[in-house]
């Protein structure tokens, strides 16, 4: 997929037509690995966007005059997501299947527009990755049991090059720095459960066991 300025209208509020671009790409591949056996699905998909923020803001020059801003930022982001599933018959009654997940994302002056200033642009990255773990068992025609395991990581990470306070004139402009320095966020978490469910006549039973836990820094 692609797209460009040259297809869009001005924005009514920019100066002029600012550079916008958006490139995405992706695609996926499935097949065997055993006869009967195993087989596995791959998926990929990236977004490159040349996005851009408008400020429109009052602000003073350098000879105390009030005096109207308008400006294009250019805000760039960069977007990935990527995912596989594996699937293993271990037997007639039993099949396992592994799914793991990855997705990242980073984009570049988070906060410019309107009336703050581009010196307020601060870069923000992400990532996730899940794994995940299944195990079914028939255990006859009428129980099933299924084992499962799950285990998700995020980080978040925000830095700015501009350690400067903050300066906002309401209504006018916001200046200085962004205020968030270099920081991240981590986020563990994981949860494991077996549940056993059986037909009964015209009833269903489910019953079972879940743990969690989780971590943060």
């Amino acid at each position: 997929m692609f797209n460009d300025e040259s297809f869009n209208a001005r924005n009514p509020f920019a100066p002029e037509r600012a550079p916008f671009q958006v490139r995405a790409y992706g695609g996926n591949l499935s097949g065997s690995v055993l006869k009967n056996k195993a087989s596995f699905f791959l998926t990929g998909y990236r977004r490159e966007i040349d996005d851009n923020a408008v400020i429109n803001a009052t602000v003073v020059d350098s000879n105390f005059n009030i005096t109207p801003f308008s400006q294009s930022v250019l805000t760039p982001k960069r977007l990935i997501d990527a995912s596989g599933r594996f699937d293993y018959a271990l037997n007639q009654k039993n099949t396992l299947t592994a799914r793991y997940n990855y997705s990242s994302s980073h984009l570049n002056d988070v906060g410019v527009g309107q009336f703050s200033l581009e010196s307020r642009g601060r870069d923000v990255s992400g990532t996730d990755r899940v794994l995940q773990l299944t195990e079914t068992s028939v255990l006859s025609a009428r129980i099933v049991n299924e084992t499962r395991f799950q285990y998700i990581q995020n980080r978040i990470d925000q830095s700015d090059g501009n350690s400067q306070p903050a300066i906002v004139v309401l209504e006018s402009f916001t200046g200085g720095g962004p205020q968030v320095g270099v920081s991240f966020n981590d986020t563990n978490r994981w949860e494991a459960q077996n549940c056993t469910t059986a037909a009964v006549k015209n009833h269903t039973l489910k019953a079972g066991l879940r743990l969690r836990g989780s971590t943060y820094h």
